[in-house]
């Protein structure tokens, strides 16, 4: 599956799944800062250091970014700009994040989202990254008297994917096996 092209890229920063395009989140409020790693995986070569220390490339790896999503209704009631509450962005996002249907029998139901990153700023070059979420940490900073979040920050970590698929099961153990 491939991004859906993007006409106009948002100014504003958004994830939206590729899987379901109803479902994204628009950030309130640009991030001030993204954290984007590229690890290079390399390893030291088996055949020893005789010829001095050598490194072995052992294939790619996904890009991660890191992104604080800041969501502010203290104004508005818990309301935010684009429709919601800051609670229903939060919902989203850990949609997004969650198994879609786990008694599905298909698999790309049984697994979460597959994702999409856009924003000019930081995408400039391509239309999208795409990508899943590997976790979303929520801390809450501001509530109505009955408790209702009205202030919320999500750190988002994404890892750069451009297909998803459900693991293997693995085999089951033979029958009978390690009695005498």
């Amino acid at each position: 599956m491939t991004a859906a092209p993007v006409a106009e890229k948002p100014k504003k920063l958004t994830i939206g799944s590729l899987d379901d395009t109803d479902l994204h989140v628009e950030a309130q409020y640009n991030p001030k800062e993204v954290t984007i790693s590229h690890t290079i995986p390399w390893k030291d070569h088996p055949k020893g250091n005789t010829d001095g220390l050598q490194q072995e490339y052992s294939g790619g790896a996904a890009r991660e970014t890191t992104i604080d999503l800041f969501f502010d209704g203290v104004e508005t009631g818990g309301n935010v700009p684009g429709g919601g509450t800051v609670v229903d962005q939060i919902k989203k996002l850990n949609q997004m994040a969650s198994v879609r249907d786990s008694s599905s029998t298909k698999d790309e139901m049984r697994r979460p989202h597959h994702c999409c990153l856009v924003w000019s700023g930081l995408l400039a070059d391509t239309s999208s990254f795409q990508c899943v979420i590997m976790s979303v940490s929520t801390k809450y900073q501001m509530f109505k008297a009955d408790g209702t979040p009205l202030r919320a920050t999500c750190t988002v970590v994404l890892k750069e994917a451009t297909r998803v698929m459900m693991a293997e099961a693995p085999a089951p153990a033979p029958t009978g096996a390690g009695k005498a």
